[in-house]
């Protein structure tokens, strides 16, 4: 069976999450997970996490 994260897809997650990293404004309603966090938000919020998930983070995004 073939994966569905595809290098394209991890590639085009990395592009996305330079040009849109998580605001730090939004870390305290992110963490109560309340839905109030706008979509683009949201969508760096996961590309973060599954790329964090897979050891793809880039280097400059990761949290010190």
């Amino acid at each position: 069976m073939e994966s569905l994260i595809t290098p394209e897809l991890i590639q085009e997650l990395k592009e996305f999450l330079i040009e849109h990293p998580p605001d730090p404004a939004y870390d305290e309603e992110a963490e109560y997970l309340d839905g109030k966090l706008p979509p683009q938000e949201f969508k760096s919020r996961c590309a973060y996490g599954f790329l964090e998930s897979l050891g793809e983070l880039p280097e400059e995004l990761k949290r010190k």
